[in-house]
């Protein structure tokens, strides 16, 4: 069975990619999206840790094609473990960077 949930932590920073190009000039929307961002995949990591607990290992079979052809996605614990630490450490990042860079300097970026 295919389970759609293991992919919103690759599309989530995806997404967020894409719409921080359309906010190039606006840095307090750029901090915003990205704060808003880091919080939708913390979420969205520790729901994913919360299914694979409860009904075992996830997968993703993109376009429905059989292995040697096709790529899966598989979420057990470990790796539901590994996308909470990401978000995590990702989060302490953002925050630090924002904190510690000034506003005049962020322009460069």
């Amino acid at each position: 069975m295919s389970n759609n949930l293991v992919l919103v932590p690759v599309l989530i920073p995806f997404i967020t990619a894409i719409l921080l190009l359309f906010f190039y000039k606006n840095l307090r929307m750029q901090l915003a999206l990205s704060v808003l961002s880091v919080l939708c995949g913390l979420t969205a990591a520790v729901y994913l840790f919360n299914v694979v607990l409860g009904s075992g290992i996830q997968t993703f079979w993109s376009s429905n094609w059989v292995p040697p052809f096709g790529i899966i996605l598989v979420a057990d614990t470990f790796a539901a473990v590994m996308i909470i630490l990401s978000n995590v450490v990702g989060a302490a990042c953002l925050i630090f960077s924002f904190s510690t860079i000034d506003m005049g300097r962020t322009r460069n970026f």
